[in-house]
């Protein structure tokens, strides 16, 4: 029971830190920024999955569920936003921080696939990562270049954690 306990406590806390760093990497222009959130996330995850239990078999398991939840998550919550705020621009003019259907359209697309599905092949197909450095130069990653980041984002979730649960076991 007590092992129960502890696993849900630390699956809904993953998953509370993920939704903390998809809306903070969605409104914050500063990608070292980012990057520090994405650090922070994997540090949760990795020392989570150290606690855990001492069999390999058991947190690589574990590692692979909440990568995969955790990358559902995250993905659902930037594409959401990223629709609604697409959505706010072009249909109003306006831009805010966070738009009038991000939570809801957040929502939907968590409980249901098919419409984070349809989400993410919008936000593949469009959405391009920019960095201004001032009023007369900015940088353009373009659709391939942010579809990139975005998967070695992913990927990362995945190969990080299994990387230093090997490298700890190994060292035993």
């Amino acid at each position: 029971m007590k092992k129960a306990i502890w696993f849900s406590a630390r699956v809904l806390f993953l998953i509370l830190i993920s939704i903390l760093y998809a809306l903070g990497s969605k409104i914050n222009p500063i990608p070292c920024t980012n990057i520090i959130f994405w650090s922070t996330l994997l540090y949760f995850f990795i020392s989570s999955a150290k606690e855990f239990d001492a069999d390999p078999k058991t947190q690589r398991f574990f590692i692979l569920g909440i990568a995969i939840t955790l990358c559902y998550v995250i993905a659902s919550i930037k594409n959401a936003y990223y629709i609604a705020s697409y959505n706010e621009y072009y249909l109003s003019g306006m831009h805010s921080i966070f738009p009038d259907t991000w939570f809801k359209d957040s929502v939907t697309s968590i409980l249901k696939p098919s419409i984070w599905y349809q989400k993410l092949k919008f936000t593949v197909g469009f959405e391009h990562l920019i960095i201004n450095f001032g009023h007369k130069f900015k940088f353009d990653f373009g659709v391939l270049g942010t579809n990139l980041i975005r998967s070695a984002e992913y990927v990362g979730l995945f190969a990080v954690p299994f990387y230093m649960i090997y490298r700890d076991t190994r060292g035993k």
